[in-house]
């Protein structure tokens, strides 16, 4: 839905909002792509937010493959989001009767 576009607001009183996007990658994996002016990569290794130190410290491209249990890291100039995926539904071609990713999210203000 949305074109894989999904948009998350930095915290119930912060207005600000980062669009990420997602494609299908496999049965358990999913493609994230990083939305101008952001950038994404795959936190290698960690499994929890609280292992990863410094977001900014990744190698970021403009797409990433993340696999189920792990972390997407999207930097932008106000915020790392952190995005742990979570489940991966990726429709009839790879066995599933539908289409969804299921995430938690983290979101780093500098």
């Amino acid at each position: 839905l949305n074109g894989g576009n999904f948009e998350i607001q930095y915290s119930s009183t912060d207005t600000r909002t980062a669009i990420t996007r997602w494609t299908l990658r496999g049965a358990h994996s999913i493609y994230a792509y990083a939305n101008a002016p952001l950038k994404v990569a795959l936190a290698r290794h960690a499994r929890e937010f609280s292992e990863i130190d410094d977001p900014s410290s990744l190698d970021f491209s403009y797409c990433a493959p993340i696999d189920v249990g792990e972390i997407a890291v999207f930097q932008g100039s106000e915020a790392a989001l952190l995005v742990k995926v979570l489940e991966v539904h990726s429709g009839s071609v790879y066995g599933s009767d539908h289409t969804s990713v299921k995430i938690a999210f983290e979101v780093r203000t500098e």
